[in-house]
């Protein structure tokens, strides 16, 4: 198929052997095939340039994201400070219901 090719390389000497040639051809192929095929199935892109409207927009969702975070935050706080409370109005209304039943 391909024969052995001497290379010069730096007052060396490198045999290419053929099927390092063949490798070599198989690579490109697959590397030229991948190219083409990114460069045909490439999406374009579509660049917004800086307007006031942009501006609007990007402060309005920054809003909306502030609310949302606040909200989020604020539930789990009320759940840490309510769980004590819970825990003491179980224990207060048990021992109510103690003492009501003793009392009868």
């Amino acid at each position: 198929m391909l024969s052995d090719y001497p290379f010069h390389f730096l007052g060396r000497t490198i045999t290419i052997t053929g099927r390092e040639q063949f490798l070599a051809f198989v690579f490109l192929f697959v590397a030229a095939v991948t190219w083409g095929v990114l460069q045909v199935r490439r999406r374009r892109a579509v660049v917004l340039q800086r307007s006031a409207v942009s501006d609007q927009i990007v402060y309005e969702l920054s809003r909306i994201a502030d609310a949302l975070d606040r909200l989020a935050g604020r539930s789990l706080d009320q759940k840490i400070h309510r769980a004590p409370l819970d825990a003491f109005f179980h224990v207060w209304q048990g021992t109510l219901a103690e003492v009501h039943h003793a009392i009868r």
